[in-house]
């Protein structure tokens, strides 16, 4: 009789185990992330970031940069969505910040952590199109980028 309980609840325990490890597993999976590049600003006024961070957050939802962005990428399909919805999708996902800790402003997309390597691709895509559109409206902006390629 002992021995039946405890294969009972052996066999209990290895499934809740289990079910909770699944569990865990599934939350870390489908919990937000998010992907991005980060400009260093480090020794620019706040009245320069402040400029860049909303040129990079007007940069970033502008149509013609998520049209290439999507088309360049495979949006779509690597996203699991619709031709029509990508572009919707997109825009809600995009998005530049500033991160005061980190002397960055951070530009890329948002996402679930089982869709990270999509995201990757895709903030890259992001970057270099917002980039060259705040490149082309602040002379200050494509100074800096100048001056980190040449390191």
């Amino acid at each position: 009789m002992n021995t039946k309980k405890l294969l009972i609840f052996t066999v209990v325990a290895i499934l809740a185990l289990g079910g909770a490890g699944f569990g865990v597993y599934s939350m870390k999976m489908n919990a937000p992330q998010f992907q991005g590049i980060g400009v260093d600003v480090r020794g620019q006024s706040d009245e320069v970031i402040e400029s860049w961070e909303t040129a990079f957050q007007k940069a970033v939802k502008r149509e013609d940069l998520l049209k290439a962005v999507i088309e360049k990428s495979d949006y779509a399909t690597k996203m699991g969505v619709s031709g029509d919805a990508a572009m919707e999708d997109l825009r809600k996902r995009a998005t530049a910040r500033y991160k005061s800790h980190k002397s960055m402003i951070e530009v890329g997309v948002t996402g679930q952590r089982k869709e990270i390597e999509a995201l990757k691709a895709i903030s890259t895509l992001v970057y270099q199109g917002a980039a060259e559109v705040v490149a082309k409206q602040d002379r200050r902006f494509a100074e800096l980028i100048q001056s980190r390629k040449g390191r």
